[in-house]
Formats: structure tokens, sequence, C-alpha cells
């Protein structure tokens, strides 16, 4: 008879499981939100003659390919100029190049103090796009699935199924799951009631750009992370990984396990990181106790589409 594995080594399978499709869902919308970001440079000129006023320059190097701000600041003897641009693999003029058009421009170029370069904006004014948003949700939440599915579908063949996903009634899986998305909603509105209580404030999330998002933006926002998160996730996290616990025998551990992972993976929202470990826990629960998947995807839909809706239109 054959020993079922570990406890421990189950985390360790389901813990590189995770990090797998983290990082296939990262390489996966990166080339997209790469394409999309904006980057800088600064550069600071040493300069002899130069023109009364920068005019000329500033027209000269907005019409240079995607560059889409540029700003000017005399310092003394140096001409200090940002340059922000729309792609990483922009085709920069050499020094050589610059020198020869600013003479044209009026300005005699004695040398250069330095310069830098680097990322103007982060994920945060990404995710006022709609098709920036919509290939970060969609590259991580394909991702979560397949993965899951793939190590189900592995476990099959090894010849050590994971319990079946859904079985039974599904009338009687959705009730409990639509009664339970209510509960955690509930739940999630105290704890953050709580939060705001002893802080005295309420707690700062990534979530608060959705205020200036626009309508297009905010449906995708609904859409993915009010349908496709709780779909891909439930696939992953219960169908998969609580589903290798319990078929050996450690519904407990794979429980509370389960739960931290499921919180880990929002680690970008961390005052409610305990919060939403909570819910993973109550989600791994519910699938236990009805036996199918449907019971956790229905109470996550229910959760996040109702919170994300509110958060939307408050």
């Amino acid at each position: 008879m054959r020993m079922p594995p570990s406890k421990w080594r189950l985390a360790f399978q389901g813990y590189v499981a995770l990090i797998v499709a983290v990082v296939l869902g990262a390489l996966a919308s990166a080339p997209v939100i790469f394409s999309r970001a904006r980057f800088y440079a600064e550069t600071t000129y040493i300069l002899g003659a130069r023109p009364a006023d920068d005019a000329a320059l500033k027209d000269w190097a907005l019409k240079q390919p995607d560059v889409v701000a540029f700003t000017t600041e005399r310092r003394g003897e140096d001409l200090w100029f940002h340059t922000e641009y729309q792609t990483a693999t922009r085709q920069r003029p050499s020094s050589a190049e610059l020198a020869a058009q600013m003479r044209q421009l009026g300005y005699e170029i004695r040398g250069m103090r330095g310069g830098s370069m680097g990322l103007a904006n982060g994920l945060r004014e990404q995710m006022t796009g709609a098709l920036t948003l919509a290939v970060m949700l969609a590259g991580m939440q394909v991702m979560f699935g397949f993965v899951g599915v793939n190590r189900i579908r592995a476990a099959t063949r090894r010849g050590e199924p994971l319990p079946p996903l859904f079985p039974g009634q599904h009338g009687r899986a959705v009730a409990f799951g639509a009664l339970g998305g209510l509960g955690l909603l509930g739940f999630g509105l105290l704890y953050e009631f709580v939060l705001t209580t002893l802080l005295g404030h309420s707690p700062p999330s990534p979530w608060d750009s959705s205020a200036v998002m626009p309508t297009q933006t905010k449906l995708v926002f609904l859409i993915f992370g009010g349908l496709g998160a709780p779909i891909a996730e439930e696939i992953f996290f219960r169908g998969y990984l609580f589903g290798k616990f319990k078929a050996a025998g450690y519904v407990g551990f794979g429980i509370v396990f389960t739960g931290v992972l499921f919180g880990a993976v929002h680690f970008s929202d961390s005052y409610n990181v305990p919060a939403i470990c909570l819910i993973g826990v109550c989600l791994a629960l519910l699938y236990h106790r009805t036996g199918s998947l449907l019971a956790p995807i229905t109470a996550h839909i229910v959760n996040n589409g109702l919170a994300i809706l509110w958060m939307i239109l408050s």
C-alpha cells in the first residue's frame, strides 16, 4: 500500500505551482504592459551660447519619435532637460547628432555633467487603462486556471486522482455558495469598519485608483475581478491545491495553508491580507463541506462582484 506524501512535501509542491502560475501570468502580460509603459531620460549639459528661451528646443524634442513630454530647466551654465517617451526601444540620437541639432537651434554644448533614465510611470498608473488592466488580469487568471487544470490532470494520470470538482446537485452547491458569498461580503464590511476605527482613517488600497478609472476600465475590472478571478483562483487554490491535501487526508492543514497562500498572492493590498487569508479558509471549508467547486466559485463571484460594483459606484 502506497503511503501518502507528507503534508510538507505537498505544501512545497503547491508553493512551486503557485510560483509557476505567477511567473507565467507575468510573462504572458509583460509584452503589452512593457510596450505601453512610459520611460524617462534626464540629461544635464554645460552650455556656452544659448537662445533667450528654449521654445524651439522643446518644439524639436516633441517632434521626435515616441516622445510624449519634454521639459527644460536652466541652472547657471547648465541646461537640464527631462524627456518622457512611450517605449523602451526608442532610438535616441547619438551625442554627436544631438550636439549638431542643438547647435542648429543656437546652443553651444561644452560638455555633459551626467544623466539618468528609468520608468516614468508604474503599474498603478497603467491600471487606469482598460487594455493594460485587461491584459494583466487575463494573463494571470488564464495561467492560474491552466496550471490548476494541468496539475489536476497530472494527478489523475499518475493514478492519484484528486476529489471531483463538480459532483452532486449543482443547484444546492450554487445556493450554498450564494449564501456564503453574502456572508463573506458582510465579513469584509465588518473588517473594514474595525480597521478604519483602529487606524482612524480608511486604509490605503491599490484599488483607490478606481476613482479615476474611465468607464471602460471599470467594466474590465468588474468582468475580470468579479468573474474571471473567482473561476481561475478557485480552480487553482481549492480544486487543485486544497484537493491535494484533502486526497492525502490533511484537510485541516490544507484549509489553513491554502488560505495563507491565497492571501499571499493578494499582497499588494497589505492591510486586507489577514482578511483575505480568512476568506480563503472559508472558501476551502465551503468546498470541503459541499464537495463541489461550484460553491466556492459562486461565493467568490458574489463577494467580488458586489464588492467591486459597490466600490466603482461609490
